[in-house]
């Protein structure tokens, strides 16, 4: 009885200390370089990119997120139809398959900032929660920096 007091003790202790990150990592999600481009003050718009990597045995699926510099941060993808970028929120989040890895980035799927409460300068960090069905609230801290320009991405000015 002692010996599983004790276990149980020492594994809450150490699930306790780990982070945010890595606490979503050991129930499958694991979020890596997010992301954004500066955007001068009075801009009411941004974005924000980052790769996801479901480690899990089952799909998760990215259901909402947050930031606090902004007013909304929902989850956007811009197409291609008939030679017109086209830019639309993804309803009902994006599904992650096991081993998975989906890469929110330039030109496919992102975060839209929208009603930001200032500038994004470049080399400051801001954080944000991206909450997923099974993982929950994963924290991530997002990089301001110049991205690639071409390819297909949408230079934000």
């Amino acid at each position: 009885m002692r010996f599983a007091l004790f276990s149980l003790t020492v594994a809450a202790s150490a699930f306790g200390a780990l982070s945010p990150a890595a606490v979503a990592a050991s129930f499958g999600v694991q979020a890596t370089g997010a992301w954004s481009r500066p955007v001068p003050a009075g801009l009411p718009t941004g974005a924000v990119y980052v790769t996801l990597a479901n480690l899990g045995h089952e799909p998760d699926r990215l259901i909402g997120a947050e930031t606090p510099v902004a007013a909304r941060m929902t989850l956007h993808r811009t197409t291609m139809v008939n030679g017109m970028m086209s830019m639309a929120p993804v309803p009902g989040g994006l599904e992650i398959a096991p081993g998975g890895v989906v890469k929110i980035e330039p030109g496919g799927y992102h975060f839209m900032l929208e009603g930001l409460k200032g500038a994004l300068k470049p080399g400051a960090r801001f954080s944000a929660i991206l909450t997923f069905a099974h993982a929950g609230r994963v924290r991530i801290e997002v990089q301001v920096r110049p991205g690639p320009t071409g390819g297909g991405g949408m230079q934000m000015r």
